[in-house]
């Protein structure tokens, strides 16, 4: 059998960088790096077809040993950003006293996208006695309207049509035939609120066009190099979508590239809990990882908060080639956002000596009333100081890092410079680089732990730029660090092991057990439809009684696609003392086919000694030393699938919360042979107990099952 290859595309703003990875061991054996092409006729899918050609020439493997192609992309992102969107109708429909209020609720003003940059936005209402009138005829008339306004992209928007979609996809077969791109309110959000819903609806509409031509190109690329592994698209919640729900809902790969890096420091870095920092040459993304989940947030463009949940990643103008700006005395005043290479600049970090020339040409280009240094060389470009000459200049980058520099030619930039600043130390001068462009990523990190205050979390460190800062601010927090495997291309690296994902959320005021087990068979459906194997698919329910929303998270795999070797007991119980900070291994608290749950007790001093604090850590972690729950304090309880249910109330009931409405369930966890049951969203013993149910129909009676109740 042919070792398997997963291949995985990261296109940044600059550069699309991709690996070839074989599985199970997660070997990188290949990795392409090429501009981005923007500017090319194909666009950015020109750029991904130039990876995929590189990858392939390289030798290193067969194309018929790769099972997955997966991007991610920025191209949803900067088509916001950059206005690069077409003219949407949105053609609404109703009747009666209800169809006023979906008029109302449809008439979306043009969206604001960016400066001076808008959806242009037409309307069509269309009243109708009942569906049935609603004909083909109609509908076309309708589309061909609003067509003949100026639309590009069709939303189709009814009332209730997350209850029944017939009306709006009536209005999507008609635009198929005519040839118009069109999204249906029903096919972005299962939530109630007609508004938001075709607010949503219509930005991914208004996208469509560009991101389908692109898509198409991609898939075309793939069949003419003789790829006939699935083809899939990083959402930006993390997970992964088949190509053809991509050309239906392109909105979901908005923040895709930084989602990548989280998924990567995940499933390769194995992170359970910590800040990610991913950091580039132009910018630093930071994300927090809190028990074996990215952080999530509803996404917002704009004023507009949108029906749409991505990775709380946050932003900041700062990393490894920012420019610096100097105050009449030589102090560093600014670092970032401006970068070298936007600014037409080198680093003195990768020049040699012998091409400096011998004076210092001070320019005020990039920051006004500031003075950024710069040096004439022999080749193309100048060269200037950056935060990674700053970085290598203190010793802050290891031997043969990609961000390892030339140190000779770092020194001489500073000689040269200090005929300009006679008082210029460089030491001195290379800290202030760091402390003053640290304020700004420092200023994101302490807006993490400020809403997570539970504990101090490490720094691991992404990104070809990350030896240049997560050292130093890891030193500044006093916080232990990491620098993940092959931190250049760790997107590119996520984005080929990324799990397919599906998100569903509807909006149910008082939810059923019945209503847990419906929405818990949607997701796991719709990611069998996209090809995952079924032994492959976990799926999260859980219930946000404040806003009336019940939400359903599945992830899977395609089949055959192994990622990992087995680990031992040993190697297992080192991960769990690593994750657990404890001074000695866990205990191996329960076991099953494919997991291993560790526990141990710790004992912390308070009160200046006078009195101990007793807590009993956890982790439950997978074949392959990755961690799938974990908790400061639990209990744990093998049972058997046949008197799984009986023993669960007896287990879950010492701990239930009383409130003044009903006793509320602790965060319920479920490990059985093969697969893991997060039931820590819930809230009744009912809805833990529907949820039980349904698992134990797939279950020999005689299957070990592991109960965990985080306390």
């Amino acid at each position: 059998m042919l070792p398997q290859i997963r291949i995985g595309i990261d296109v940044g703003g600059t550069f699309t960088h991709g690996v070839a990875i074989s599985v199970p061991d997660l070997e990188v054996v290949s990795i392409a790096k090429v501009p981005t092409t923007h500017k090319a006729a194909n666009g950015v899918a020109q750029g991904i077809i130039e990876t995929l050609e590189h990858l392939l020439t390289s030798g290193a493997f067969l194309r018929e040993a790769v099972t997955c192609i997966a991007h991610s992309t920025t191209q949803a992102t900067n088509a916001l950003l950059e206005g690069d969107v077409c003219p949407v109708g949105i053609f609404s429909v109703g009747s009666g006293l209800e169809g006023r209020l979906v008029k109302s609720g449809t008439q979306i003003d043009p969206i604001e996208v960016g400066p001076n940059k808008t959806i242009p936005i037409y309307h069509h209402y269309e009243a109708v006695g009942s569906p049935s009138d609603l004909t083909d005829s109609v509908i076309r008339t309708g589309i061909k309207t609003l067509m003949g306004a100026g639309a590009e992209a069709i939303v189709a928007a009814a009332a209730f049509s997350v209850d029944d979609p017939t009306v709006e996809n009536l209005i999507l077969d008609v635009a198929a035939s005519i040839g118009i791109p069109a999204t249906a309110t029903h096919e972005i959000s299962l939530l109630y609120g007609l508004s938001p819903r075709t607010r949503t609806a219509v930005i991914n509409a208004a996208i469509m066009p560009k991101m389908l031509h692109a898509a198409t190109m991609t898939q075309a690329a793939a069949k003419s190099l003789g790829l006939n592994a699935p083809l899939v698209v990083m959402r930006s919640d993390g997970g992964a979508m088949d190509i053809e729900d991509m050309k239906r809902r392109p909105i979901l790969t908005m923040l895709s590239g930084p989602a990548a890096g989280v998924a990567a420091a995940l499933m390769v870095a194995q992170v359970s809990d910590g800040l990610f920092v991913e950091v580039g040459g132009t910018s630093t993304d930071v994300s927090l990882i809190r028990d074996g989940y990215p952080t999530i947030k509803p996404a917002r463009i704009g004023a507009h908060q949108l029906h749409l949940n991505t990775i709380d990643v946050r932003t900041v103008g700062v990393a490894g080639g920012s420019v610096i700006g100097l105050d009449a005395s030589g102090a560093v005043k600014k670092v970032g956002p401006r970068s070298a290479h936007i600014a037409g600049l080198g680093y003195s970090a990768f020049t040699t000596t012998d091409t400096l020339s011998e004076s210092v040409d001070l320019t005020t280009e990039c920051y006004p009333g500031l003075t950024t240094p710069a040096i004439a060389t022999q080749s193309e470009l100048p060269c200037t100081f950056t935060p990674t000459c700053a970085a290598n200049l203190l010793g802050y980058i290891p031997k043969g890092d990609v961000a390892a520099g030339n140190l000779n030619t770092i020194q001489a930039f500073l000689d040269r410079l200090k005929t300009s600043f006679s008082d210029l130390s460089p030491t001195v001068f290379a800290q202030q680089v760091l402390s003053v462009g640290a304020g700004s990523i420092l200023e994101i990190i302490y807006s993490f732990t400020k809403e997570h205050p539970e504990r101090k979390w490490p720094l691991i460190g992404g990104g070809g730029g990350a030896s240049v800062w997560v050292g130093y601010l890891a030193e500044k927090l006093d916080v232990p660090f990491t620098i993940s495997p092959h931190a250049p291309v760790i997107s590119a690296i996520g984005a080929a092991l990324a799990l397919l994902q599906e998100t569903i959320e509807k909006t149910v005021i008082d939810p059923s057990p019945q209503d847990f087990i419906n929405i818990r068979q949607l997701a796991e459906g719709a990611l069998l439809k996209a090809g995952a194997s079924s032994d492959s698919i976990e799926v999260k329910v859980e219930l946000d009684a404040n806003r009336g929303v019940l939400r359903a998270t599945a992830y899977g795999s395609f089949p055959l696609v192994q990622t990992g070797g087995e680990w031992s007991t040993a190697a297992l119980a080192e991960k769990a003392k690593i994750m657990m900070r404890l001074d000695s291994e866990p205990a191996v608290a329960a076991k099953t086919q494919k997991f291993t749950l560790f526990q141990a007790e710790k004992t912390q001093k308070k009160w200046w000694g006078l009195a101990q604090n007793i807590s009993h850590p956890w982790v439950v972690l997978d074949q392959k030393g990755r961690p799938r729950f974990s908790g400061e304090n639990g209990n744990i309880t093998g049972v058997t699938a046949d008197e799984w249910l009986v023993r669960l109330h007896e287990i879950v009931s010492p701990h239930l919360i009383y409130g003044e409405a009903q006793a509320i369930v602790p965060p319920v966890f479920i490990v059985t042979d093969t697969r893991t049951m997060d039931l820590s969203g819930l809230s009744g013993m009912d809805q833990l107990t529907a949820l039980c149910e349904d698992e134990k129909k797939r279950l020999h009676p005689n299957e070990p099952i592991v109960i965990v109740v985080r306390l």
